[in-house]
């Protein structure tokens, strides 16, 4: 977990909460790879960080625990260390793709010197579709009124369906507004899959936003992922309603889809 929000690729190339593109899978597995899990991404949500109400770490982690929770996902205080929440994920599906993970994080909050919030999250036993991986993420919040303002880097290593290797970092700036419930990203995203084809992801100002029921609005914003290796680059354009612009260009040349998202439009 970390205080973030990050994006991940779905049914074909994106999932955001119940927005889910319909689409083939295969042509963009390189793609789907390069983006985060997002049932990792313990504290992403709107209601969890409006429950983060102080960069006091003890008060941190007890916010973080008590905030509302799916189901699939448990968040308890250390009883030695209240400063370190314990998640278990059991067939967590997450808010941005069909991932199923099963596993345990451990958030350890702390001061910075600023006066922000720091946390380190490290997973445990982690099975994203039943192939082990590794996540690790630090982060830096800052809290003013109600907006929270969150930096982070993200590691994550592990293993492709098809047995390519996997090796991902990614940096992004969060900021999540828990008066109106909604989080807007920027940052990038570095992959090596397979061990030698590269993938360079850039989020922009995509922004997601969730109803007080929690329910997920289609989001607004922009992703784009250039495979290197592939000579492709995949852009996916959001504007709020439930279609998504897909402009995808090689070198044999260029088109253009438009795909249908699972979401709720916004008015």
């Amino acid at each position: 977990m970390k205080l973030h929000a990050m994006v991940g690729l779905g049914t074909s190339l994106v999932m955001l909460g119940g927005c889910a593109v319909l689409g083939g899978e295969d042509e963009f597995d390189d793609e789907k790879a390069s983006t985060a899990v997002a049932a990792l991404d313990v504290g992403t949500s709107s209601s969890e960080i409006a429950e983060i109400a102080s960069t006091d770490p003890v008060k941190a982690a007890a916010g973080l625990a008590a905030s509302t929770t799916k189901g699939c996902r448990t968040k308890t205080v250390d009883p030695a260390n209240p400063r370190v929440v314990h998640v278990t994920l059991n067939a967590c599906g997450g808010r941005f793709d069909r991932h199923v993970v099963t596993g345990s994080l451990v958030v350890t909050f702390s001061d910075n010197a600023d006066g922000s919030l720091h946390s380190e999250t490290e997973s445990a036993n982690l099975l994203v579709d039943g192939r082990p991986f590794t996540r690790k993420v630090s982060a830096d919040v800052r809290i003013d009124g109600a907006m929270r303002h969150v930096s982070r880097h993200a590691e994550k290593t592990g293993t492709k369906k098809n047995g390519d290797s996997l090796v991902r970092t990614s940096d992004e700036i969060v900021v999540i507004d828990t008066t109106t419930r909604c989080r807007t990203v920027n940052g990038t995203g570095h992959a090596i899959v397979g061990g030698n084809r590269r993938i360079e992801t850039t989020i922009t100002n995509l922004e997601t936003c969730e109803t007080p029921e929690g329910e997920e609005l289609c989001p607004k914003g922009s992703i784009e992922h250039v495979n290197q290796a592939k000579g492709k680059t995949v852009l996916e354009t959001f504007d709020g309603s439930a279609t998504v612009e897909i402009d995808v260009a090689r070198r044999k040349g260029s088109e253009s889809r438009t795909w249908t998202l699972a979401c709720t439009p916004r008015g």
